[in-house]
């Protein structure tokens, strides 16, 4: 028995956990480089030295004003950041001037294109042709918007949309992906699709990781009960229906 919910947590082995690209990033840099939080990135900002990579993991990323600031400085002084989401909102997206859409649920002919969608490099500089393949409905999102002035596209899906960005900003770069399932056990551990991470890891810089799992999985410490049961499903819904429980039985 598997758990299917989404929690690409560094420590979950389940389909949707971030096990394997924890080792995958272990492989690249140094793994005592590497480091894991529930923090803010804002919260982040008086530990993180210039040069550091942040690493962020998340269905949606919505930076708000004091979190974007920081990336900005961050990157503008020289840092590298890589953010995996299906959106990105808020005051983050707005500064950039960039926006994801979904294929899959916006009507179309993507029937037509079967269950199995391929991802590939643009970049010369790699292997263009050979393709990394995942469920369709697992990586239907793309950048439909973004400052082609600064920005170079690293991927495409088979549809030729833009799925991986490089937004130049001062001395550093934005690494954005619109796939985050991509990087999650069930996939990695699929064909050559190791390949897909490793390679957009490449991007980086050669300095410490910061991977914050706050945008994801919010506020909680490695190895609480309490995160346990917010990243299962079932248990989320006893715990919920168990609190409303006590408030209508105090009132």
């Amino acid at each position: 028995q598997y758990n299917w919910s989404i929690t690409y947590s560094f420590e979950d082995k389940d389909p949707y956990g971030g096990y394997v690209f924890n080792q995958l990033l272990g492989s690249v840099f140094e793994e005592e480089s590497i480091h894991h939080s529930y923090k803010t990135l804002y919260e982040l900002s008086d530990s993180v030295r210039d040069n550091y990579n942040i690493l962020v993991i998340s269905s949606n990323f919505n930076g708000g004003k004091e979190d974007s600031d920081f990336l900005l400085r961050h990157v503008e002084h020289g840092g590298k950041v890589f953010i995996s989401s299906q959106y990105f909102l808020g005051h983050f997206a707005d500064t950039l001037g960039l926006s994801t859409s979904d294929y899959f649920f916006s009507g179309g002919d993507f029937a037509l294109n079967g269950d199995t969608a391929a991802l590939r490099f643009v970049n010369p500089n790699v292997d263009t042709v050979q393709g990394f393949y995942y469920r369709r409905d697992n990586i239907h999102n793309y950048f439909n918007h973004f400052d082609t002035t600064r920005t170079t596209v690293i991927a495409k899906n088979d549809r030729g949309k833009p799925v991986t960005i490089r937004i130049r900003w001062g001395q550093g770069d934005f690494i954005l992906n619109s796939t985050p399932l991509a990087f999650t056990n069930i996939y990695l551990l699929a064909g050559n699709n190791y390949e897909f991470a490793s390679t957009t890891l490449s991007y980086l810089s050669s300095a410490p990781v910061e991977w914050t799992e706050y945008y994801h999985l919010g506020r909680m410490e490695t190895g609480t009960p309490l995160r346990f049961i917010l990243t299962n499903e079932p248990l989320r819904w006893a715990y919920y229906i168990t609190i409303i429980a006590i408030i209508v039985y105090m009132i």
